[in-house]
């Protein structure tokens, strides 16, 4: 006979089993869905040309953003109706570049645009120019075989662009001497023959032991630009081939410990001003020497630059830039000294808005995925400038999965984090930097932790520097806001103009997580993952002398500079308020007299 505390005992003990059985269940099945790869998607797109008609054939490569070499690459060819679909593609950030013979982009980013799962993407090509001619010697002969470089110094309007070696340099001139280069966005520029390829591949030819010439028959110096309207083709551009010879720069390197040289160092030869690449060489690991030469360098004014890439796991180095004149005789002797680069390790803390406290319209109950956040960490240098791009100024990190970034390659300097987020409901908050002090007490120390508020001043970098201390707060509730600038009575619009975004309230006039500007050339502008709060603002016409693809600061970065934005904002006070997740689609911005 069993008792009633037996029993009771008995149910106690069963109970307890089952609800360990149950947590066992619930762990399994959460271990499992954890286990579950993420789902799969697609990102589809067309291609047309500018007339309307899809190009069948054209090639589309897509990138994982966070994918390192050429691992990460899908390349896609379109259909007959010039679509294209990469389906099975793990969730994340991808770029999109399309091409087609003899078709190009007509306005060409430099800035790389992300996109995601689900995203439907249109190019629209444009039939390119081309540049064709005749190259012969001294004798009137026909110069055959000889390397053709294309490269684009400006846009029409004659503003600097990136340096761009075309594709043309991979053509010959056939047994006439004639070469013809097409596929050319316009532009103007200068047509070279002859020289040293910047990457040789293959075997030497017999034109490297002279200097290119420039068409007409010319150095550098004194070539004449080539101007190529799209669809454009530019005929009689014939050379007459000089053979001069150029001068030889040498010199070594120093300053990189032999386990880190495992890849070699790079060394790239910069024309001045303009930061053109001329040549590029390496130097072997194997090189006891660590030296270098550059042959056939024409005469003018250049700047040395030297680095290596280490890797996950070793330091990465580079030198500083150093100026140098090529004048009637060799360069010898220079000595390049490498210094360490630094890193930055940050962490991304997703504060949530408690569903009680969230507005109807703010649907974001999750962080997005951390593939899908794009961080950029831009180098805060107001001497870059001409023809260089952000592209040399900015690292850019997509967070794993327990929301960490890691920046490398780093110089020393200052740097702000500039991300692009691509889910509209999410903002940055805050950026600071965990800090720990020991505070003092008649018994005992205890150590304690602060944060650094770094909106203001940014990162500072020492050469070397590893930083493992950032925070970076993310909050949904992002408002943004979409409209266009409009001229006041007859005026005309300038064609280019920057909009730039202020925070109206004073004790967020030194908060630079609050500015934003933009670029526009058809007077549209749109920002997005906004802080709600409100704003000014303010639209300027673009210098003429500023190039699309340079880099530009922010005006805001700029303590001086912001002052005298903020104070034509309160002026002008064209002002609006925004609410949490806030998506105001219809602003009207008034270019007018009183506005620069």
């Amino acid at each position: 006979m069993i008792t009633p505390r037996l029993n009771v005992g008995r149910n106690l003990i069963a109970g307890a089993l089952l609800f360990m059985l149950f947590l066992v269940i619930v762990s399994a099945q959460e271990k499992s869905e954890e286990a579950q790869p993420k789902r799969k998607g697609a990102i589809k797109g067309k291609i047309n040309t500018d007339d309307g008609q899809p190009i069948e054939g054209a090639n589309v490569n897509v990138n994982a953003a966070h994918a390192s070499g050429l691992g990460g690459w899908r390349q896609l060819q379109t259909d007959d109706e010039g679509n294209f679909v990469a389906d099975e593609l793990a969730p994340g950030l991808y770029t999109v570049s399309v091409g087609s013979n003899a078709y190009v982009i007509p306005e060409r980013s430099f800035l790389p645009e992300y996109y995601r799962l689900g995203d439907v993407l249109n190019f629209t090509l444009s039939k390119g120019g081309v540049i064709t001619g005749r190259v012969t010697n001294a004798l009137g002969e026909a110069v055959i075989a000889a390397p053709i470089r294309v490269e684009r110094v400006t846009d029409l309007e004659g503003r600097k662009t990136i340096s761009e070696w075309w594709y043309g340099q991979q053509r010959k001139t056939d047994d006439r001497g004639v070469y013809r280069v097409y596929g050319l966005p316009a532009g103007r520029y200068i047509v070279s023959v002859g020289g040293t390829a910047q990457y040789r591949t293959g075997p030497p030819n017999s034109y490297e032991s002279s200097i290119p010439t420039f068409y007409p028959s010319a150095t550098r110096a004194g070539a004449t630009e080539v101007t190529v309207n799209v669809s454009e083709e530019v005929r009689g551009i014939d050379i007459r081939y000089r053979t001069e010879k150029g001068q030889t720069i040498s010199g070594k390197i120093t300053g990189v410990p032999v386990e880190n040289s495992t890849n070699g160092v790079q060394i790239y030869l910069y024309r001045y001003p303009g930061n053109g690449l001329e040549l590029t060489t390496f130097v072997l690991p194997t090189d006891p020497t660590q030296s270098f030469e550059f042959y056939t360098v024409p005469e003018g004014e250049y700047e040395l630059e030297a680095s290596v890439y280490g890797g996950e796991k070793k330091d990465s180095y580079k030198s500083l830039r150093k100026r140098i004149t090529v004048k009637s005789g060799n360069l010898t002797g220079i000595v390049l000294p490498l210094v360490a680069l630094g890193s930055v390790e940050a962490k991304i803390e997703w504060e949530i808005t408690p569903e009680k406290e969230r507005k109807a319209e703010c649907q974001a109950t999750r962080p997005p995925l951390p593939e899908e956040t794009m961080i950029w960490f831009v180098k805060d240098d107001p001497k870059v400038g001409g023809g260089v791009s952000l592209d040399s100024s900015r690292r850019y990190a997509l967070p794993n999965e327990k929301a960490e970034l890691k920046y490398q390659m780093l110089e020393a300097g200052v740097y702000r984090f500039a991300p692009r987020l691509l889910d509209e409901s999410w903002y940055v908050k805050a950026v600071a930097a965990k800090s720990n002090s020991v505070a003092q007490s008649s018994s005992a120390k205890a150590e304690t932790t602060r944060t650094l508020d770094l909106s203001k001043q940014g990162v500072e970098l020492k050469s070397g520097d590893k930083r493992k201390d950032i925070l970076l707060a993310l909050t949904n509730g992002a408002a943004s806001l979409s409209g266009r600038v409009v001229a006041e009575k007859s005026q005309a619009l300038p064609s280019r103009m920057r909009v730039h975004l202020i925070p109206a309230e004073k004790e967020a006039a030194d908060d630079l997580l609050r500015y934003a500007e933009q670029k526009t050339k058809d007077g549209n502008f749109t920002f997005r993952n906004l802080a709600p709060g409100k704003y000014w603002l303010v639209v300027r016409k673009v210098a003429d002398d500023e190039s699309d693809p340079q880099h530009v600061n922010p005006l805001a970065w700029d303590s001086i500079a912001r002052k005298a934005l903020r104070r034509e904002a309160e002026l002008t006070n064209k002002a609006i308020d925004l609410t949490p997740c806030q998506r105001e689609k219809t602003f009207n911005l008034i270019f007018g007299a009183a506005v620069k």
